[in-house]
């Protein structure tokens, strides 16, 4: 669900699905944190594109740390493009540092008026011959392409380094970045370490590159690999690829007083699948080791030989970021010194700006400036001042080079500000504070009391758990295909609901709507037989319910009656409700019904609807589908339940989402169809979210009806604590009703909701 607006002709879900199944590494991120299969609803990203040099990035109060300033500059080497010129900037920050240590740039030419200018004169014409060698990172990460079996699985690996990749930005580590297809000896010539993010079985080009990389002294860091030849190469063992469905064999890495100075003790990460190793060469040593969900031994996480590192998976995106990075800062130090002080300043820096601001002194202007607004000004000066000799410390330590003390010391200054700064908030008013759960499995699958004491701390009061979809129901129903999670923990719609009644929470069955995404394969072979699939202008069948097909209206309706009955909803959030895009739907179905309703024959179809004379009439058509399935719920629920809450998740762009998805919504709050809308609003630009939701208050009759959704953890607007802040803060003035978070996980519940406040 992170639909956040779309063009008239190009309207698409950027969150995808997928449903092959396949034995790489793709599998162990799907469900979000949980690591279920992937036809449980695996949200992958499109293919990396490699993005030009990088310039300053211009100040912006709702950056993350990832997209705030002193950003390193990397170059990038793929199939298609060159290694890239060592951007503009860079040379500015080494000017710069000239100019901090009181010291001039290294002289360019003889100290005579006439050697100069015939030295200039020379400079400027060699320049014309030859162009400036690139200044390389000593770090390559290396991008899966070949090494990967499937698109799938290069998404997969493309994301996984997308991730690694942000990793290093934030934490000052200049790098370049080289696909498979594009790796060389050429490529790593000035390369000190390569990152294998996620490369399963290289191929033998490129396992010749790494050889050669190795024997002449490079080092590289494996995640994850079932190459026999490549764990050679690194002196490792390869054992059996395991799969724990539960997510409880390999919760935590606990790392032995062997691993490198600067690693953490510790790092929290649920992962489902791992091919443990073990070192092949008397030298190597496993240094950290996976421990259950009851803190007992397991497998080899970590191993540490000769020719640099390799973990058992991949770092997942599941929260405890802080000591992912120090890890990748310990290991990268490890083999490559230079690390150390970069990181060092780039930790400065973070804390000193929150990622977002200008400079210290700015940071800490805009806190003393918003403390009177919540009468908090005596405890926010308390904690600043403890800042400031924080800081002093902190400078102290990086005068001495004492680098690895210092990026601690720095985490503990970001601490104290953010604190001081959510201290400036107050964005717990509102009366509904909501989060979407994608999973339906809470933070700790099968232990849903656990997840709503810790919702409950942090000031949540209302839950949307994603447990039916039109081809998997998250619960023992007798209309819908049962999801495989079931048989694993029971019933976990209606834990749910019980553990937040308990609680005092309320429980929003969240039901995706026309999408067959994750459906089996015997449902999709009937639903194609009987004509129920949607088709696209081209001809195409699309894995979707055909709106406008009756016994799709009577499918989709009886399984909500089959939840009403089984469980007290506290309310139906449908998510979903509308069309693909402008490109659906135009099967043989849609033509006749929408001729009859027409009471005439359409010559040119689709043409004629699609671009023609008739699009206009077959607009609002298309429209009442979508409002009928709507009206009817409304009508039953109701009538099942009278104080349940009805709700939608919309794109938050109107009216263009009218014509490309058929979706209405103002009319449906404004007509009473609905007591509530979530338009997903989810970006990470402070004007752009004010903007949206300016612009969806003026469409409502009472602002209270309007939740929008914010993408804290979406793969298009991941934002960090001040940037969640502002736009609650934006919510709060619109005389909203609420909001919701997207989407329960670790990364939300630990390293945001705590900020908040909300309680």
């Amino acid at each position: 669900m992170l639909d956040i607006g779309c063009s008239d002709s190009q309207c698409f879900d950027l969150h995808t699905h997928n449903n092959s199944h396949t034995t790489g590494l793709k599998e162990c991120e799907s469900r979000d944190q949980f690591n279920l299969p992937p036809h449980r609803n695996l949200m992958h990203s499109p293919p990396m594109v490699v993005p030009p040099q990088p310039k300053r990035t211009p100040f912006n109060p709702t950056l993350t740390p990832a997209q705030g300033r002193g950003t390193p500059f990397r170059s990038t080497l793929t199939s298609a493009e060159g290694r890239g010129s060592v951007s503009a900037g860079l040379l500015c920050e080494r000017s710069e540092a000239y100019s901090s240590q009181g010291s001039a740039p290294p002289p360019r030419s003889a100290s005579h008026p006439l050697g100069r200018s015939l030295f200039l004169s020379l400079s400027l014409f060699l320049l014309t011959l030859c162009p400036a060698p690139a200044l390389a990172a000593p770090i390559t990460l290396i991008r899966g392409t070949t090494s990967t079996p499937n698109t799938a699985e290069r998404n997969y690996a493309a994301s996984v380094t997308r991730r690694i990749d942000g990793w290093l930005n934030e934490l000052g580590i200049a790098h370049d970045l080289v696909d498979d297809d594009a790796l060389s000896s050429r490529a790593l010539r000035h390369t000190r370490v390569g990152i294998l993010t996620y490369n399963p079985t290289p191929p033998a080009a490129e396992l010749k590159v790494l050889e050669q990389f190795v024997k002449r002294g490079g080092r590289l860091i494996v995640f994850y690999s079932a190459d026999d030849r490549l764990a050679k190469l690194m002196g490792v063992k390869l054992g059996r690829y395991q799969v724990d469905p539960t997510t409880r064999r390999w919760t935590h890495m606990r790392f032995t007083p062997a691993a490198p100075p600067g690693t953490p003790a510790g790092i929290y990460q649920r992962s489902r699948n791992i091919r443990p190793v073990t070192p092949r060469w008397r030298k190597g040593q496993v240094i950290a080791w996976w421990e259950d969900a009851a803190g007992k031994r397991r497998d080899p996480a970590w191993v540490q030989t000769p020719a640099g590192f390799w973990m058992s998976h991949v770092l997942l995106d599941d929260g405890d970021t802080w000591n992912k990075q120090q890890l990748l800062v310990a290991l990268l130090g490890h083999l490559e010194p230079s690390v150390w002080p970069a990181a060092a300043h780039a930790a400065r820096q973070r804390a000193e700006t929150l990622g977002c601001f200008r400079s210290y002194s700015e940071t800490e202007r805009i806190i003393r400036s918003r403390a009177p607004r919540t009468g908090s000004a005596a405890r926010i000066a308390s904690t600043l001042a403890s800042a400031r000799k924080t800081r002093a410390q902190l400078d102290a330590l990086l005068r001495r080079q004492a680098h690895r003390e210092a990026i601690t010391l720095a985490d503990t200054l970001y601490q104290q500000l953010m604190q001081a700064y959510a201290a400036t908030f107050r964005v717990g008013a509102q009366p509904l504070r909501g989060i979407w759960d994608h999973s339906g499995l809470g933070l700790y699958p099968g232990d849903w009391p656990r997840s709503m004491r810790e919702l409950d701390r942090h000031g949540i009061t209302d839950l949307f758990v994603n447990a039916l979809w039109p081809g998997k129901a998250l619960y023992p129903s007798a209309i819908v295909p049962v999801d495989e999670a079931v048989a694993l923990y029971g019933d976990p719609l209606g834990a749910a609901v019980a553990a937040a009644h308990a609680q005092g929470l309320a429980l929003h069955l969240w039901k995706v709507c026309w999408n067959l995404d994750g459906a089996p394969d015997a449902l999709m072979t009937r639903l194609r037989s009987a004509g129920r699939l949607q088709r696209s202008q081209s001809g195409a069948t699309l894995p979707w319910l055909c709106p406008s097909h009756p016994d799709n209206l009577r499918y989709e309706k009886d399984a909500l009656r089959e939840a009403l009955k089984r469980y007290p909803l506290d309310g139906i959030h449908l998510d979903y409700i509308r069309y693909p895009g402008s490109h659906a739907c135009y099967c043989p179905g849609c033509r006749t019904r929408f001729e009859t309703h027409a009471g005439r024959r359409i010559k040119q179809w689709p043409a004629d609807v699609y671009r023609g004379p008739d699009r206009g009439v077959f607009t609002r058509w298309r429209c009442s589908q979508i409002t009928r399935l709507l009206r009817d719920v409304s009508v039953f629920a109701r009538q099942a339940r009278p104080a349940i809450r009805l709700s939608a998740a919309v794109y938050g762009k109107y009216p263009s989402c009218v014509n490309s998805v058929a979706q209405d919504w103002p009319a449906w709050v404004n007509q009473g169809l609905i007591d509530f809308v979530v338009p997903m609003n989810y970006s990470a630009d402070q004007s752009t979210f004010e903007a949206l939701v300016k612009s969806q208050v003026a469409l409502l009759k009472d602002p209270r009806r309007l939740s929008p959704g914010i993408g804290v953890t979406a793969a298009e607007s991941r934002l960090g604590v001040p940037a969640v802040l502002l736009q609650l803060e934006t919510i709060q003035k619109s005389r909203g009703g609420g909001f919701v978070l997207f989407d329960l996980n670790p990364v939300l519940s630990r390293e945001i909701l705590p900020h908040l406040h909300l309680n």
